[in-house]
């Protein structure tokens, strides 16, 4: 995914300091469950959204704090990567 030009986007340090989700987890959840799917600039360096940032704070509500499989999150909120 391209960076859209008119929303603003975080990189993932900030989104790490955001979230308190760490950046393997996010590139993790990324790459081998689809829950988020992050821009990317030139250089191929993620871009978050807002939306995905409440997004990872969503996932990561539902694992730490219910103890929701990452499998079973993926199946609640659809291929909607976003």
């Amino acid at each position: 995914m391209v960076c859209p030009p008119h929303l603003p986007l975080y990189p993932m340090r900030t989104v790490v300091k955001l979230t308190n989700v760490g950046a393997h987890r996010l590139r993790f959840w990324e790459s081998r469950y689809g829950l988020i799917t992050p821009a990317r600039d030139e250089s191929g360096r993620r871009l978050y959204s807002a939306e995905q940032v409440d997004r990872i704070r969503q996932i990561a509500e539902l694992v730490d704090k219910h103890g929701l499989s990452l499998l079973a999150i993926r199946g609640l909120i659809g291929n909607q990567a976003g």
